[in-house]
């Protein structure tokens, strides 16, 4: 063969192939993706984007602030207290003298004479309780500048009586008026007589009462504002301002019970429904 005719056997084997590899690469568009060689496949998502990472205690976003109000906290009225609630004398302004004090009285129930020398007595007065005899007495010395006061409570033993309780005033600077105020009240179970000591203010309401029983220890001491104490028979009631100048009052009833002291009812009242007298004022 001449090399003309090699030159075109070549030349025509070469378009042969060419067609054939453009045939090859129609019939693969028509058909698609061979399944014989699977596409790769992707791996799950995480999505660590929708979930911030908590590892080592930190966050990949800030947190998000938490205002805090500056709205003023709402008042709230007391809450009454349980019944048999107990009270007791911590605290009272009449306390056990710092040494032993016994005198006698110049005649049978003369408790006047037990004040001390120069005092004038301006009350005194005796209990008789079931288990002995308790005494108060009042007493003032006048002062060109001011009223000396003192309270005692005596317990009879033999015919001498022993000072148990005592409050003192003598600088006048104590006690709003220089002033006490006490009674005996048929308070005590069955109405047995107690005692009732009362520290006073300039407009005649009570501050502070203590309640006096045998063996001449303080029972029970209630602080009081603007108060104002009423008795019955086995029963005394008070009335306290829940706020100086404004509020209504909450009004306590206390009864004795074995010994002890006790609020058994309270309640918060209108100002219009407290007495308008203190048995103690």
């Amino acid at each position: 063969m001449t090399t003309r005719g090699r030159e075109t056997v070549i030349g025509l084997a070469a378009v042969a192939v060419a067609l054939v590899v453009i045939l090859t690469v129609i019939v693969a568009i028509e058909r698609g993706p061979s399944s014989a060689v699977p596409p790769a496949q992707a791996a799950p998502s995480t999505s660590l984007a929708a979930a911030p990472s908590t590892a080592f205690g930190t966050t990949t976003q800030p947190p998000v602030p938490v205002p805090h109000s500056t709205a003023p906290e709402p008042s709230v009225a007391p809450r009454p207290v349980a019944t048999h609630a107990l009270i007791e004398g911590l605290g009272s302004a009449l306390a056990p003298p710092g040494v032993q004090d016994i005198r006698s009285e110049d005649a049978p129930n003369d408790c006047a004479s037990l004040a001390d020398a120069g005092w004038q007595t301006l009350d005194c007065r005796i209990a008789q309780t079931p288990e002995g005899t308790l005494t108060y007495l009042i007493e003032a010395l006048a002062d060109p500048t001011h009223i000396s006061t003192r309270a005692y409570v005596f317990r009879q033993i033999g015919g001498s009586e022993q000072v148990m309780l005592r409050a003192d005033d003598d600088a006048g600077s104590r006690f709003d008026t220089s002033e006490l105020e006490a009674t005996v009240a048929p308070v005590g179970p069955g109405g047995s007589p107690v005692i009732l000591v009362a520290f006073p203010r300039v407009d005649g309401s009570v501050s502070e009462i203590d309640i006096v029983d045998w063996p001449g220890v303080v029972g029970g001491d209630q602080q009081l504002i603007e108060g104002v104490v009423q008795t019955a028979t086995g029963q005394l009631d008070t009335w306290s301002r829940q706020q100086a100048g404004s509020g209504g009052f909450v009004h306590d009833t206390i009864r004795e019970d074995a010994g002890r002291w006790y609020i058994v009812d309270e309640e918060v009242v209108p100002a219009a429904d407290v007495p308008p007298v203190s048995v103690l004022a």
